[in-house]
């Protein structure tokens, strides 16, 4: 009798569910209704015991460098006479996100960027800071704004 063909798609979500979640193989069957012998045999051919250490491991290594991140963002805030406030926030926010972190075993999201809204809001902050301090270079920026959107559309069509 011939095997069962399965959508890429549910063999991917098999091994996230094995590797992020960290489900059994009888869990995965029951959630993806795929038998067992058949997710075995998948983690075998992709290693997904391997790739489960690896991202235990990536994961560790994440949680410490957010605590020294954290930490130096608060001693730099604390050892100043007026502290910087984009330092607190910061810290604050590196808090929030490692407490996240911990409560859940949910694979991490990916959160999407628009990025024509960043850009503009960046050349905004640009045109403002250059009207204040330097006025002759934003007529440059004037001059030269085709160009700038055009290298900008050219590097986002690369990354997207």
């Amino acid at each position: 009798m011939p095997r069962k063909e399965y959508d890429f798609g549910i063999r991917m979500d098999a091994e996230d569910l094995f590797v992020v979640s960290r489900l059994t193989y009888k869990e995965i069957s029951e959630r993806l209704n795929v038998p067992v012998v058949t997710l075995k045999r998948w983690g075998k051919a992709g290693e997904w015991k391997q790739l489960k250490e690896d991202h235990l491991l990536k994961k560790r290594s994440l949680k410490q460098n957010l605590a020294l991140l954290r930490e130096k963002l608060i001693n730099n805030a604390v050892d100043q006479e007026s502290p910087d406030t984009n330092d607190i926030y910061a810290a604050l926010k590196i808090i929030r996100e490692e407490r996240e972190f911990e409560q859940t075993d949910e694979p991490v999201k990916v959160r999407e960027i628009d990025r024509p809204k960043v850009f503009l809001e960046d050349m905004e902050f640009i045109v403002r800071t250059l009207q204040e301090i330097d006025p002759e270079g934003l007529k440059i920026l004037s001059r030269n704004f085709d160009r700038i959107i055009a290298k900008f559309k050219e590097a986002h069509a690369q990354t997207a």
